[in-house]
């Protein structure tokens, strides 16, 4: 490396050592610079962060924008690195502190920044606080590995009347009588000693004043591991066994709160508990968006009953996550999730059938291509209420269930128009035959045609899952239930483009040209540096190492979407190119600069895609 650029890049780092994982990259402030340390380009986000126009800065020294307090006593120049909290020097003069990270260039380096407190803010926001710990409706109390309180969650706190808690053992704080507290800490030493967890234990044990009544827990006790795999804390988890009430709103917990945001796709859905005796089970359902401003939808059925059930409907709706983001078909992902299902009921030694048994409808929405492709492990298929009132179900093949032999899982394409609606259900709600066709639910969306509104169930998808229930009626029904209505738009073309690229190395200018001319077009200049930066990446990659045909596309829905298509199955990998490498830096400037990024096989080769969020959209 230049000594110019290694003692600049020296200048920016922090000195200071962290024993947490390094944060990811976040910040919208770029800027190039080159092996003397001189500045080339300049993205708004980092005028917005300093106050400098680029007219200003382009041709400077980067050093020029340190702080007073900038400490240049650390840096390691041989690979993309986090280079800390740094101090740097707005044009007003005021100090900004601000996160910096380095990512290696042919021949200079991509810097990327945000704000220090947003760093720190999102540390702290995404790791479990909000999600699954604060706002969780069961007890979760932290541990260090001398068994003092690092944490207790509110309704840990609302439960045991604790109060200031922190560095303290439970038997220090808690109230007379509570539990055992001898068992409580030999069940703390066995997890610190063995590093296993302990699961569902039956804790007895007296509530605190005025009450005093008789309470039973069940009681699970997790081991938390530091960068080395030893146990660093515990984490106990209580759920009252003796209150059903909670059941309901425990299940609403597990299950999507709010649905992401769609151009052409409106959500609405009911939940039903179950009416046996947990209160609780496996129903759920879910909304997720997909490269190429496709969504997928989802319904299943976890097999079981009770607290199991909702346990591996947890298990199964993480895990069809997990599969759609990999791009896969609707068969492929019921294909993945019956392997993940066998290989839990083996890696687990699970008794009985578990999970086997669970039912799920996968489908995937594309409304550039018009396609609407579904696939069925053993659940009911859908039923479509055309934008004319016209009803008909899904003619599409049922595969087995989750975990039961049977033939490999169909995929089946259906036909639709705009403002169409998919209605999905689970069985709990009496809306299917014996033989998984929706004869019930046909029924029941037949009967609210009305003469003299035809279009009256379709302007709100809310009254309409209301109305349906109302006319199942499944009150009778003992296990819980999901409707989902979905109502299907297309993407005006006015919103994507695509280009045709010949092989030749001239053709990554001509893209970049393409791509800015049209952010221009839809008033996204926000978004130039990066978006040129990615054509130019990922067009590189595909005349270097893809086939031809090539096409650059770019989406704006609710994101904007830059994809390159070629005709190679060949996948790329994200590597950390070593200082003294040519290239190898392109995919990982990628995922620095994109939101989201991945690959999209198809019949005759892939898309690389990465996605940026708009401007001023959450």
């Amino acid at each position: 490396m230049p000594f110019a650029l290694r003692w600049t890049m020296a200048a920016i780092g922090a000195s200071q050592q962290s024993p947490h994982p390094e944060p990811q990259p976040q910040g919208g402030a770029f800027a190039v610079i080159d092996a003397a340390g001189r500045l080339l380009r300049w993205s708004p986000g980092a005028e917005r962060l300093l106050g400098y126009p680029a007219r200003e800065v382009l041709g400077t020294a980067v050093t020029d924008l340190l702080g007073n307090g900038a400490d240049t006593a650390r840096f390691d120049a041989s690979q993309p690195s986090y280079l800390g909290s740094v101090s740097l020097r707005h044009r007003d003069g005021s100090a900004v502190e601000a996160a910096l990270w380095a990512t290696p260039l042919d021949d200079g380096w991509l810097l990327q920044a945000d704000h220090g407190s947003a760093v720190r803010q999102t540390e702290l926001d995404h790791a479990l606080l909000n999600g699954l710990f604060t706002e969780s409706p069961v007890p979760i109390g932290v541990f260090d590995t001398d068994r003092r309180f690092l944490a207790l969650n509110r309704a840990g706190q609302r439960a045991g009347g604790f109060t200031e808690i922190e560095g303290r053992t439970l038997r220090e704080v808690a109230p007379p009588g509570l539990l055992d507290l001898d068992a409580f800490e030999e069940r703390q030493r066995t997890v610190l000693d063995t590093g296993e967890p302990l699961l569902r234990v039956q804790v007895q044990g007296t509530a605190a004043a005025p009450s005093h009544s008789h309470l039973v827990w069940s009681e699970t006790v997790l081991p938390l591991r530091g960068a080395s795999g030893e146990p660093i804390g515990l984490a106990h988890v209580l759920v009252h066994n003796t209150c059903q009430e909670p059941a309901p709103e425990l299940q609403r917990w597990l299950l999507p709160r709010r649905l992401s945001t769609m151009d052409t796709v409106d959500v609405a859905y009911r939940c039903l508990p179950a009416r046996g005796p947990s209160g609780i089970g496996g129903a759920w359902y879910d909304h997720i968006r997909l490269s190429g401003a496709r969504t997928a939808l989802v319904v299943g059925d976890a097999a079981g009953e009770g607290l199991h059930a909702a346990a591996y409907m947890v298990r199964l709706r993480t895990a069809t996550r997990a599969l759609a983001d990999q791009d896969l078909g609707p068969e492929e992902v019921l294909t993945g999730l019956d392997a993940q299902v066998k290989r839990f009921m083996v890696d687990f030694a699970v008794p009985g059938s578990g999970p086997i048994g669970t039912t799920c409808l996968f489908a995937i929405f594309d409304p550039i291509k018009h396609e609407l492709s579904l696939a069925s492990a053993g659940h009911p298929s859908p039923v479509i209420r055309a934008a004319d009132q016209g009803v008909r179900a899904v003619d599409m093949p049922i595969g087995h269930p989750i975990g039961v032999r049977g033939a490999p899982y169909e995929r089946t394409i259906v036909p639709w128009a705009d403002e169409d609606m998919l209605i999905l259900s689970t069985k709990g709600l009496g809306a299917a035959d014996d033989d998984g066709r929706p004869g019930t639910l046909l029924a029941a969306l037949n009967s609210l045609a009305s003469p003299t509104e035809p279009h009256a169930a379709q302007a709100d998808l809310s009254v309409l899952c209301d109305d349906l229930i109302d006319r199942l009626d499944p009150r009778g029904q003992l296990r819980d239930a999901v409707l989902m209505a979905v109502r299907l738009r297309h993407l005006e073309p006015q919103r994507y483009t695509t280009w045709d690229l010949v092989s030749d190395p001239k053709e990554v200018g001509r893209a970049r040209a393409l791509a800015i001319e049209q952010l221009r077009a839809w008033d996204l200049s926000d978004l130039e540096f990066s978006t040129e930066l990615m054509v130019s990446e990922l067009v590189t990659n595909a005349l270097r190492y893809g086939k031809p045909p090539i096409q650059l596309r770019l989406i704006r829905d609710h994101d904007l979407t830059c994809e390159v298509l070629d005709h190679s199955s060949t996948s790329p990998h994200l590597r950390h190119a070593a200082d003294a490498d040519e290239g190898g830096r392109g995919l990982y400037m990628v995922a620095q600069l994109a939101d989201m990024w991945g690959t999209r096989y198809h019949d005759r080769g892939k898309t690389i895609w990465a996605r940026q969020p708009l401007p001023g959209v959450a």
